[in-house]
């Protein structure tokens, strides 16, 4: 079932179905990510993404398809100060 739900996931994205070794790999990486859209299913997911290739987009389109599915991906312990370079009031 697990295996069903990740296979689903990258089929998805357009990557290929996880082999024994990905699937096993995971389950020893975290063996209580269950069958939900959370930040640990993404970095197990992005982790196998990654030792496969480099460049195709595969990465960027699973963070995205997560925050999709309403799952925050923020890093929590670095706060980033908003910043903007327009300045209000003055004419150019």
């Amino acid at each position: 079932m697990l295996r069903d739900f990740l296979d689903d996931i990258l089929g998805f994205i357009e990557s290929e179905s996880l082999t024994d070794e990905e699937f096993t790999s995971i389950e020893d990486l975290d063996p209580v990510i269950v069958e939900e859209y959370s930040k640990e299913t993404y970095l197990a997911l992005k982790t196998v993404i990654e030792n496969r290739e480099g460049v195709s987009g595969q990465a960027k389109r699973l963070k995205l398809y997560f925050i999709a599915k309403g799952v925050d991906l923020s890093d929590s312990g670095s706060a980033k100060t908003a910043s903007s370079n327009i300045f209000i009031g003055k004419p150019l």
